[in-house]
């Protein structure tokens, strides 16, 4: 029980704010980009909650992931305020998550990397979240709530394997980003047309990948659990036999998720340290 009191704050400061700007959007629908600011500012409030107002710049890594919300965020948003075309949309991703990583594994280049090793680690992993937040666009152009429910799945997981990793810290901000994304997929359910959900994609995979990354280079996720993390998300490209509807297709997709996260998760556990008492 004091576990469950340590991640309701966080959680439910989260899913209050996505709550109410969702509802905000529901509401006014000329507001649409409000749903792009649920998820950025759902997260931040959770992570306030459940870590406290820092310093910035942060001294820890874990506490980039709050401005890395609030980035990705207005990037989500002025790209569709804007329509802006494709290759303007794909340059911008990939210098903000360039630049994200640059901040969030910056320890690794004082004391690990060589220049131009840290140079090829972070151009790879941004390359690899621009394609991340590719998918889940491709997904959400099918159904916005199939994105919304892997997403949901994938952040559920990826708060379970860093707990068990040992960092409660990353698996309580996991769970903030999972309940942010759940409130964003009943929206997506009931109201499908009504938020701008291609806004939230790159708030999403910047958090998700920064949290793996976390837990790979900071805490003891293995690098296994993290790509099973990543495949998952995938899961909703799937291809699957075209007379299957709508609703079946979606659950598939997502139980097919769950067991690529469950996969990531047992693997976390079988490589956790013992626990003796």
């Amino acid at each position: 029980m004091p576990l469950l009191y340590q991640f309701l704050p966080g959680i439910a400061a989260s899913a209050g704010v996505a709550a109410a700007l969702l509802t905000l959007a529901i509401l006014w629908k000329r507001l649409r980009w409000a749903g792009a600011l649920a998820i950025g500012l759902g997260y931040a409030s959770g992570h306030v909650a459940t870590a406290g107002i820092v310093r910035f710049p942060p001294t820890e890594a874990t506490h980039w992931l709050l401005p890395f919300s609030l980035a990705a965020m207005l990037v989500g948003v002025l790209d569709e305020a804007i329509h802006s075309p494709i290759w303007l949309r794909l340059g911008t991703w990939t210098l903000v998550f360039a630049l994200s990583l640059f901040l969030l594994l910056r320890a690794k280049f004082q004391y690990g990397w060589s220049p131009s090793e840290g140079a090829l680690w972070v151009a790879s992993f941004a390359v690899g979240i621009v394609l991340l937040t590719c998918c889940y666009e491709k997904v959400s152009a099918k159904s916005p709530a199939l994105a919304l429910l892997i997403a949901a799945t994938v952040a559920g997981g990826t708060g379970g394997a860093l707990i068990i990793s040992g960092s409660l810290l990353l698996g309580q901000l996991a769970m903030v980003l999972t309940a942010t994304i759940a409130v964003g997929a009943i929206v997506a359910i009931w109201f499908p047309k009504v938020i701008w959900i291609r806004a939230f994609m790159p708030v999403i995979s910047i958090l998700l990948s920064s949290l793996w990354l976390s837990g790979w280079f900071y805490a003891e996720l293995p690098a296994i659990s993290a790509v099973l993390l990543a495949a998952a998300s995938a899961c909703g490209l799937v291809p699957l036999a075209k007379e299957m509807t709508m609703l079946k297709s979606l659950l598939v997709r997502t139980a097919l998720a769950g067991v690529l996260v469950a996969c990531a998760v047992g693997l976390a556990f079988h490589a956790s340290p013992p626990m003796d008492y």
